[in-house]
């Protein structure tokens, strides 16, 4: 497993006025063992949506702000390439707050199992039917 590198934009500042790519530093590394009940998801979609800003600021919204050196939040779809976790094989397709990286660690916790309905393209659960559809 030692061999997969994950990027990752990590916020380094928070932002004042608009968002600046200096607010954001850009990082490898390697993608750790998993331990028991854990599973990897490569993302394959990641949604950018208005309350991106609000979790940069000091302040946060409905959910705490990201701190200074964390990967960034964002809800995105991904695969679970490995799975230690009988919930979630290798395979599944899932969506959730996965952060601007490749690939995400997860225990299963706040990740949807997506359906498999090839009649719906998968970028339809960050729009119409994800929680921005269900916001409007």
């Amino acid at each position: 497993m030692a061999t997969k590198v994950n990027r990752q934009w990590r916020l380094v500042s928070r932002p004042v006025g608009l968002i600046a790519e200096s607010d954001f530093e850009w990082t490898q590394e390697f993608v750790p063992t998993l331990e028991e009940g854990q599973i990897l998801v490569r993302n394959i979609y990641l949604s950018l949506d208005p309350t991106n800003r609000g979790w940069l600021t000091r302040e946060g919204n409905y959910l705490p702000p990201v701190a200074t050196g964390e990967v960034v939040r964002g809800y995105g779809i991904g695969v679970v390439e490995q799975s230690h976790n009988a919930n979630f094989p290798e395979g599944t397709l899932v969506q959730g707050y996965l952060g601007w990286q490749n690939y995400a660690i997860a225990d299963g916790t706040n990740l949807l199992e997506l359906p498999k309905d090839p009649s719906i393209p998968l970028t339809a659960y960050l729009g119409l039917f994800g929680f921005i559809g269900m916001t409007a």
